[in-house]
């Protein structure tokens, strides 16, 4: 399903793979301590400087050993 970009708001709502409500919001970088964010690098990582279009994939799923 299509989500739909409110640029205004500067918001996007959709649905997951398993029907769940999604939302993300752009938010300055300066605020983010005022955020919790995932995966647990991004906040730091975020700070930093990057050139070009990067995709990140995590998998934090605790596995008992």
């Amino acid at each position: 399903m299509p989500g739909i970009k409110n640029m205004k708001k500067q918001e996007y709502i959709t649905k997951s793979a398993f029907g769940a409500k999604e939302e993300m919001h752009w938010i300055p970088i300066k605020d983010l301590d005022q955020y919790k964010a995932f995966p647990g690098f991004l906040k730091d990582y975020l700070r930093t400087e990057h050139c070009g279009i990067e995709h990140i994939v995590t998998d934090e799923r605790i596995r008992n050993k």
